[in-house]
């Protein structure tokens, strides 16, 4: 009971605090240098921008508000952005039954300007972009609600803090004041908006040779690690899940089964010397949230961690419930001296499809390359 508890705190508390859109008061920034990314929820929606400048804003309900929407509790609107003058607006909506868009209204009433909607989903979704997009979502900017029909029960979304939420994907892309705003337009030109920002790029490390009997060397650190077992409370079988992959020429990445919840597992994991298994040392990665644990009891620890040696990622991936509408998944790449984060997605308000997480950091992953000495060298 005592490392449920333990696990359900440390989930909860990095679901409940927001990501600042500056690095805040913390003395490192909350992710690597760059373009910070943006995540709030205000009212009855949540925004994220990427370190792209990349957008979106998803219609989550507040569950602490009530039931705003009670004929279709998977009815949903996401408004998607890219970055730059020219960057591309798409509006989707979802439904749980078949609809038809047309008859999608705006506080009851037909729009002014009647978009032309790709339907999808079995016509359970509906799509615009471009023109009818931006006029679109001006309409519902100060609106209260957009409602529609289905074949078996009418849906209607709340677009309380809407207005607020445009306002952030404009100032996070730089386009306050311009004709492509959609919170705050106005009069100046779509070239003032920022340019879009290409991804940083992470190096991918040498493949390594293989690790001689990879079962027996995991079972050897599983004996050896007994107290760091014990201090995280592990209560999964031995040798089911353990694993242990080369890292480099001299160094493997061992991962020991640890944690059995109700609908994740977690693992331990370890930087190992290949000549000895005794000299290993928990792996503890830097969360990019704030509101990473601080206890000593979970560090080194990951829900469902996992490492690919093909492609030199760690990553784990926490639910924030059983049905995955909400919670947080990030990856490390291995880029021959340490790992670097390489990907970040995060949803903290539960609702929405399973795993559909908006993207908060992102990077573009290269293998490094060897000159004709045989030396290794950083991806330009």
């Amino acid at each position: 009971m005592k490392k449920i508890a333990r696990l359900s705190f440390a989930l909860s508390l990095a679901m409940a605090l927001p990501v600042a859109t500056v690095a805040g008061a913390s003395a490192r920034p909350a992710f690597p240098p760059g373009i910070q990314p943006v995540y709030r929820e205000i009212g009855d929606w949540l925004v994220a921008c990427d370190n792209t400048r990349q957008c979106v804003a998803k219609y989550v309900l507040d569950d602490r508000d009530g039931d705003t929407s009670p004929y279709d509790e998977d009815a949903g609107i996401v408004i998607a952005r890219a970055a730059g003058p020219a960057g591309e607006l798409t509006v989707d909506v979802t439904s749980g039954s078949t609809f038809d868009p047309n008859t999608i209204r705006i506080d009851d009433a037909m729009p002014l300007r009647r978009p032309k909607w790709a339907r999808s989903d079995q016509n359970r979704g509906a799509s615009i972009d471009g023109d009818d997009a931006l006029s679109f979502v001006r309409a519902i900017r100060d609106a209260k609600a957009v409602s529609w029909s289905g074949s078996s029960h009418g849906s209607r979304v709340p677009l309380r803090g809407l207005a607020a939420v445009l306002i952030v994907v404009d100032e996070a892309q730089g386009r306050i004041g311009n004709v492509t705003a959609l919170g705050r337009p106005g009069p100046r030109s779509a070239t003032t908006t920022s340019g879009a920002v290409l991804p940083p790029i992470v190096a991918q490390g040498p493949t390594p040779g293989p690790l001689a009997k990879p079962a027996a060397f995991a079972a050897s650190v599983r004996r050896l690690q007994g107290r760091a077992l014990a201090a995280h409370d592990c209560d999964r079988e031995p040798g089911i899940g353990d694993s242990a992959d080369p890292l480099d020429a001299s160094r493997a990445i061992v991962l020991l089964a640890c944690g059995r919840f109700a609908y994740q597992t977690s693992v331990l994991a370890f930087i190992v010397a290949r000549g000895d298994p005794g000299d290993a040392r928990l792996l503890i990665l830097p969360d990019p949230l704030p509101s990473a644990p601080t206890d000593q009891e979970s560090r080194g620890e990951y829900v469902e961690g996992r490492y690919d040696p093909t492609s030199r990622v760690f990553g784990q991936y926490a639910k924030g419930r059983g049905m995955a509408d909400c919670g947080s998944a990030q990856e490390w790449t291995y880029d021959g001296t340490g790992f670097r984060l390489s990907s970040y997605t995060l949803q903290q308000r539960c609702g929405g499809g399973p795993g559909d997480w908006p993207t908060l950091f992102r990077t573009r992953v290269k293998p490094m390359s060897e000159d004709k000495s045989g030396t290794m060298s950083s991806p330009r």
